[in-house]
């Protein structure tokens, strides 16, 4: 499974947790959502039943091709390949029609989509209209092919691409579009044919001006995900109560649209207000769109765009309010007081509100990105969205009050009695006060308090709080509720449920119950580096295998600072693949200690190795983990100075042994207590310390950083057997109980495994995280129960993975492994530095 729920629940042996069958998660489940009074229980475990059989089917599916390979006398890695745009040959998408029969990279923006479908309406082909929209000839077009189309990763490659500037890869020909013969086109067969283009890369600066809250831009890396099929599938189970995907489906589907363009605007500054109120389909094309009162839409019209569409709102109080309206492709910034009032049965999609509140020639009290309140707001869905640098200037605490300068914008609001409103990849970060805020929603509305009226599916809310110029703002991720001393929680109505989301490094809380009385149903989240509490009075379950869940490590590390003047760029410092630098050793190190079951304690033990790369660096930092099953081995200097001679920070490092009878500390209980506490085997328990030693020994290290000049985010874990099973744990499977500790960038596995029972294997691995090389001899014993599964893990979470099995050998070969070679005279310990280069540099 991908998480595990807290050990009081696993009555029976944890072994059976890690079978595909979801029987005994179902029961348990439904036991703790009846608790909660949680009416959508059956719902959520048969889309979570459903989704863990794909996921098996495929990894069966994987290894099945695996296993199809003939052996070869030359040692060969089985990795994973992405093919990038060639830097030359580059053509315009309007160049198209010249290069019929070229293979060449062709870029441009994507204008509209179109979705085939079978005769169950199920998505099959999709369309990618570039350059222009689909009722113009001149168009150029991708078609990708419906086998594939799940292959993108947490996204549908129509929601995804739309609006934004690609780069496609392939065999320009003559394709019949939609009855059309002749239109030119690539037909893509692998997602690795298309990439952002420079303009839409995955990090781009977002609209910033020169205001208070923004005298630095935001650097944001692809906030909005995009929502797949699979997603929907799970959301419709649990419950699409407003219809959320046919609204999205209704508005990318566009007919008898009235098109504007910036240049008639700029001549007629009332062609979009009169246009949203005639006709059903509005459409802006490129361009900046300077609005001089509140944009008003509704009677079921939708307000679309298509190419770069921004918004500015900076003399006016609402920029945009939708009422039974929809909005989709448009980034509104600068609004005075709110950027989105929803009223009752609309739709915000595939939008940016930014900057709201930070207007200075408006005074404003708000600052909310988009904002639900009142009884009257009800029926609204919000998808794929990003809200930041929300600031308010007044409120009515008065000055000096903490809801004063910045301590009342919220991202996204539902406040005071605005009820069944859906969050689907919606992302607030940034804002001055909280990322969500549910204060009083629901209050006075026509439903039972264990109705669900608040959802938020695959989300986050990150850095809130953090306005580096007012200390104002509460700075929470998501506040569930409301504790006013002079209006009681009752006034809260109905439960909140949110899955498969994040909260990470806000200022206060990751997830706050803030003191309502409702049933809040968390599942599958994730929140780390918050100032305070990860999870305040919510109960967080973790039990399932949504590979599309998020993670905090799938967002931009950055947080805005004022700054005088932009620094020059640290030179990196890329380690040598030959051993080159002298290096100074640091031998018998206590890192710390670690308890045993007597109430004793044992000192943790590393030898360092410390490269002369003078004034070079950052230099990568390199943690090695010894073997010997739980039960014996110690640190190697030896390894240490393999890596340090070519320009690494290396780390040998000791961890508890099952002779040591180890005792696990706070830090890692939920693991501890999945392992059976302290009923557990010594060898167990030391399963368990080993993953807090190893966490351990980064923190010394890591508090070490400045002086021995380790760059933080080039940090690597290298074992063998034992050792790579710790390396592993650490890397992939630790997140699953909500163990703190630093990102690592990549993990070096000689004979190793996940830990199968506690965290389901190779099905622990998440997209998005680090890179792996792993060597497995084909005769050992653990090949196909431990080595196959992490391959599989891999491939469905689409990291990068080189693998390297060894044929016919045994476990032996980890005897001589730092002198270890190919068929070809190539030595394991070289291809191990050259793969580390490629991945981190």
């Amino acid at each position: 499974m991908k998480k595990l729920i807290y050990i009081l629940i696993f009555l029976l042996p944890i072994m059976l947790f890690s079978c595909s069958g979801s029987n005994d998660e179902a029961l348990e489940l439904k036991r703790q959502l009846e608790i909660a009074e949680q009416k959508n229980q059956k719902l959520i475990n048969a889309a979570e039943a459903e989704a863990e059989a794909k996921v098996k089917a495929e990894a069966e599916a994987t290894v099945k091709i695996a296993k199809a390979v003939p052996p070869t006398n030359t040692l060969t890695p089985v990795a994973k390949v992405q093919t990038k745009p060639s830097s030359t040959s580059v053509i315009s998408w309007d160049q198209g029609k010249d290069y019929i029969g070229t293979s060449t990279t062709l870029c441009g923006p994507v204008i509209g989509t179109n979705t085939d479908r079978d005769s169950q309406g199920n998505p099959t082909h999709a369309s990618l209209y570039i350059g222009k929209p689909f009722s113009d000839l001149g168009r150029f077009v991708v078609k990708i092919s419906g086998r594939i189309r799940t292959d993108f990763a947490n996204r549908d490659p129509e929601n995804y691409y739309l609006g934004k500037s690609i780069c496609i890869t392939g065999l320009i020909k003559k394709i019949k579009d939609q009855q059309e013969s002749g239109i030119p086109g690539i037909i893509v067969d692998n997602p690795s044919q298309i990439e952002m283009s420079v303009k839409s890369a995955t990090t781009m600066t977002l609209w910033a001006k020169d205001y208070s809250f923004s005298k630095t831009p935001i650097e944001s890396s692809e906030y909005i995900k995009g929502v797949n099929t699979e997603q929907w599938k799970t959301i419709g189970e649990i419950g699409d109560s407003a219809n959320c995907e046919r609204r999205v489906e209704e508005i990318t589907n566009i007919t008898n649209a009235n098109t504007i363009t910036e240049e008639l605007y700029k001549k007629n500054t009332e062609t979009i207000y009169e246009s949203v109120k005639k006709n059903e389909f509005t459409v802006l094309t490129s361009g900046t769109y300077e609005l001089h009162k509140t944009l008003s839409i509704g009677n079921g019209h939708k307000l679309i765009g298509q190419g770069e569409i921004i918004l500015l709102a900076n003399n006016v109080d609402i920029g945009i309010k939708l009422d039974s309206g929809s909005i989709s492709g448009l980034k509104i910034m600068n609004a005075g007081n709110e950027g989105i009032v929803l009223q009752a049965n609309s739709l915000v999609h595939n939008t940016v509100v930014g900057n709201t509140g930070v207007e200075p020639n408006i005074l404003n009290s708000s600052g909310a990105g988009i904002s639900s309140n009142g009884s009257n707001s009800a029926n609204n869905c919000v998808v794929s969205v990003e809200v930041f640098n929300s600031y308010n200037d007044v409120s009515s605490g008065g000055e000096g009050s903490s809801t004063w300068a910045g301590g009342n914008a919220d991202g996204l609001e539902v406040k005071f009695g605005a009820h069944n409103i859906t969050f689907i990849d919606a992302h607030a970060h940034h804002n001055s006060d909280d990322g969500y805020d549910f204060w009083k929603g629901g209050d006075e509305a026509q439903i039972e308090n264990d109705d669900v009226t608040i959802r938020i599916f695959y989300s986050s809310s990150n850095y809130n709080g953090k306005n580096p110029l007012t200390s104002n703002g509460d700075g929470n991720g998501f506040k569930f509720g409301s504790r006013d001393e002079y209006n009681p929680p009752e006034k809260d109505r109905g439960a909140r449920l949110i899955y498969g989301s994040v909260a990470c490094n806000n200022k206060a809380n990751g997830f706050d119950r803030n003191g309502t009385i409702m049933t809040i149903v968390a599942k599958n989240l994730d929140a780390q580096s918050n100032g305070q509490s990860a999870y305040f009075d919510v109960e967080n379950i973790n039990n399932s295998q949504d590979k599309h869940r998020l993670k905090c490590l799938m967002f931009p590390n950055t947080i805005v600072t004022p700054q005088l003047a932009t620094p020059a760029p640290t030179a990196v410092f890329k380690p040598s693949l030959k051993k080159s630098y002298k290096v100074s050793v640091e031998e018998a190190v206590v890192y710390g200690t670690g308890g045993t079951l007597d109430g004793g304690q044992v000192e943790l033990l590393l030898d360092l190795a410390i490269p002369d790369t003078g004034t070079d660096g950052p230099r990568p930092l390199l943690v090695h983990i010894h073997g010997g099953g739980f039960e014996r081995g110690n640190r190697r200097l030896n390894e240490a100075l393999d890596a340090a001679e070519r320009g690494w920070v290396a780390a040998s490092i000791d961890y508890r042994l099952a002779g040591d009878e180890p005792l696990p500390g706070l830090r890692v209980k939920r693991f501890f207590d999945a392992a059976g506490g302290e009923s557990s085997s010594a060898r167990d328990r030391s399963v368990v310390a080993s993953v807090e030693d190893t966490l351990v020994a980064l923190d010394y290290l890591l508090n070490r950083a400045e002086e021995l000049n380790i760059d933080t985010d080039r940090i690597v874990l290298k074992g063998e057997s034992a050792g790579a099973f710790i390396a592993l744990n650490v890397a992939y499977c630790a997140d699953k109980f909500e163990i703190s500790g630093p990102t690592i960038a990549a993990v070096i596995d000689f004979s190793g495994g996940i830990a199968e029972t506690f965290c389901g294997g190779g099905t622990a691995i998440d997209p998005g995280e680090a890179a792996l090389f792993l060597v497995h001899g084909t005769a050992e014993v653990t090949y196909n129960t431990r080595a196959l599964p992490i391959v599989d893990g891999a491939t469905a979470a689409g990291i990068t993975y080189e693998f390297y099995p060894l044929e016919g050998v045994g476990h032996e070969w980890l005897l001589g492994m730092l002198g270890q070679t190919t068929a070809d005279g190539r030595k394991i310990d070289d291809l191990v530095y050259e793969f580390l280069n490629r991945v981190l540099y």
